[in-house]
């Protein structure tokens, strides 16, 4: 049987029980486990590099765990880089993993978000993945 464990990189919240198992198909088990030290929410650069060394931590016992994939529960992919150097199972970033299946879908895609000061941050992350040629920018939906 596989097992996803979801990383959640906030200490406010953690998935619904409920939709996790709504996510669980045969053969497959879907955890989740938040931090319990950072930020409540990841909004800037300095959310991330709180929230890091937490979820570095989770993705160690993850994979010691016996969990077979790791998702990290945030837009931002906060620490994707970082997990994906100390584990050796498969980590996915929200971020990444949609614009990668948005540009399969599409010739052009783009992202939106509700607070405007991480609309820099998605952007940044768009040209990271390689999607700049492909990417109409994040816009912000706040008014």
């Amino acid at each position: 049987m596989a097992h996803i464990r979801i990383l959640v990189p906030i200490t406010s919240t953690v998935r619904n029980v409920d939709d996790l198992q709504s996510l669980a198909q045969p053969g497959l088990t879907i955890s989740a486990v938040a931090i319990s030290a950072g930020p409540s929410s990841v909004e800037s650069r300095v959310d991330e590099a709180f929230c890091v060394p937490g979820l570095v931590a989770l993705a160690l016992q993850a994979q010691r765990d016996g969990a077979d994939a790791l998702v990290i529960d945030c837009m931002g992919d906060p620490g994707l880089g970082a997990l994906r150097e100390a584990v050796q199972i498969p980590v996915l970033g929200v971020a990444q993993t949609s614009m990668s299946v948005a540009s399969m879908l599409a010739q052009r895609f783009g992202v939106v978000t509700v607070l405007d000061r991480v609309t820099t941050l998605m952007n940044e992350l768009a040209d990271l993945y390689g999607y700049d040629r492909q990417s109409v920018g994040c816009h912000s939906s706040a008014v």
